[in-house]
């Protein structure tokens, strides 16, 4: 039975590289200096091959076809001569530049498989030993094997002060608020609104539009991986509602990129994260959002630094081996000040965002950036609902006035000209604003009433007063 390191090999790369040697023995010693060793070499008669070329090299031998299979032959390997001679068939000649990225390529594979290898060993010792989980961080071994998770070609070294500081910087998926390729939290107490905001975002990013008035960059925009094991039903209402918000229904039957995964990622399960990776990887997303972090976490004690620490272990593959930035939905603790569980989860993010709520105003404050200044906090409304949909939207409360003032009607406008103008910023009671509107009817006031707060977010009660929303205040 073939293993799982078995998919990380390339047969016909192998014998490229050594039908070239046999055609140009010459090149034989640019592939040795560009790295090409024997564990390079998958396929057994093919790592038996280039021992026989790399020993005829260290005896000054060149190592043409007839020397090949002479050695061969000396080390007791029983190599077909029929086999041998049709290596060179259709090779071409190689390049400087061919043969280094031959090797480099070969290299990548050899790391894969060590990854395949050892991984398993590295979680299970951790399992067995939990301690090895120092404030919830995963040991090293693991972050660089899992490093090798997306086949990337990567090249280890150390880095002096002055590389350091040519390196590239991360960039943004969001302009100063969400960064590119890295880890984050968005939490709030239950009903605060995360969700609709992390439509609003996964909107933003797979349009290219602005997320609450800040840019995504172009050559970021991209596809979206949302796990939902609350529930998908519910979410398509939601989603519905925000590409109305955000002018795209005449996506609705052209895909975008927002694609759902209706179920959980299991962040402790080895398989479950391998097999997400393994279809999520295929789509290039920029994002992928877990929503929630508690139920990608069953069997899991989020207040246990080990199983939070297992669980970061399992976002992280999933950002190393996709690329993309995730984020992580998560519940604020019974007194609203913090994220719940361990605090490992905080130590490991890159960002973590609040969103806090006060009837239909919101409020997103970042508690922590990482690698760059966090950004002021961000007034936003939930505008519930839009016409049609039985959901919301959220805006920012600049733009949800805005955008809803001029969709008032005549008597909407009437009840709201009559409390800003009788009673401005202190507003008035009901039975104060109702008397101000002579000859209206009580329903119909009680309608627009209804109106201006619930679908406008014009309007607000404060106590027993109702008062202007801030930007109508003036």
């Amino acid at each position: 039975m073939a293993s799982e390191s078995d998919q990380f090999r390339d047969d016909a790369l192998e014998q490229v590289i050594l039908g070239d040697v046999l055609l140009h023995p010459d090149h034989a010693s640019t592939y040795v200096e560009s790295g090409a060793r024997l564990e390079h070499f998958y396929h057994a008669v093919h790592t038996d091959t280039w021992r026989a070329i790399l020993s005829l090299l260290a005896e000054n031998v060149e190592p043409d076809l007839p020397a090949v299979a002479r050695r061969l032959r000396e080390h007791g390997r029983d190599v077909q001569p029929a086999w041998l001679t049709r290596l060179p068939d259709g090779v071409p000649k190689q390049s400087i530049e061919n043969m280094q990225a031959a090797v480099r390529r070969l290299e990548t594979l050899r790391l894969c498989r060590a990854w395949d290898r050892d991984d398993q060993y590295f979680r299970r010792q951790l399992s067995a030993n939990p301690s090895a989980i120092i404030n919830g961080f995963v040991p090293h071994q693991i972050a660089s094997l899992e490093a090798l998770s997306d086949r990337a070609t990567r090249h280890h070294r150390l880095l002096d002060d002055v590389t350091v500081l040519t390196l590239p910087d991360p960039g943004w998926l969001v302009e100063s608020r969400i960064p590119s390729d890295s880890v984050g939290v968005l939490f709030g107490e239950a009903g605060a609104g995360k969700t609709f905001l992390a439509i609003d975002l996964a909107l933003a990013i797979v349009s290219g539009l602005p997320w609450l008035g800040a840019a995504v960059p172009e050559a970021l925009r991209g596809p979206i991986v949302y796990v939902t094991p609350e529930g998908s039903h519910g979410l398509g209402q939601r989603i519905a509602a925000a590409k109305i918000g955000r002018d795209l229904q005449a996506f609705d039957d052209v895909p975008l990129g927002l694609y759902i995964w209706p179920d959980a990622v299991t962040l402790l399960s080895d398989e479950a994260v391998s097999e997400f990776i393994g279809i999520a990887r295929p789509i290039r997303p920029r994002l992928v959002i877990l929503d929630t972090l508690a139920r990608c976490m069953v069997g899991g004690d989020e207040n246990s630094a080990r199983d939070m620490g297992l669980a970061v272990a399992g976002v992280d593959r999933i950002r190393r081996s996709t690329g993309a930035t995730v984020l992580a939905v998560h519940h604020a603790t019974k007194a609203g000040t913090s994220e719940r569980g361990s605090s490992a989860l905080r130590g490991a993010s890159d960002f973590m965002l609040e969103l806090v709520r006060l009837d239909d105003r919101l409020t997103l404050s970042c508690s922590k950036a990482k690698d760059a200044p966090p950004f002021p906090a961000i007034d936003l409304r939930l505008v519930p609902p839009i016409e049609g949909v039985p959901s919301c939207v959220v805006r920012l409360a600049s733009e949800a006035s805005e955008r809803t003032a001029g969709d008032l009607s005549p008597t909407q406008r009437r009840v709201l000209n009559a409390l800003r103008e009788c009673f401005g910023a202190a507003g008035a009671t009901s039975a104060e604003w109702e008397g101000a509107l002579t000859g209206l009817p009580r329903a119909t006031y009680f309608r627009a009433r209804k109106e201006l707060i619930e679908r406008h977010g014009l309007v607000r009660k404060a106590g027993n007063r109702f008062v202007l929303g801030v930007s109508n205040a003036a």
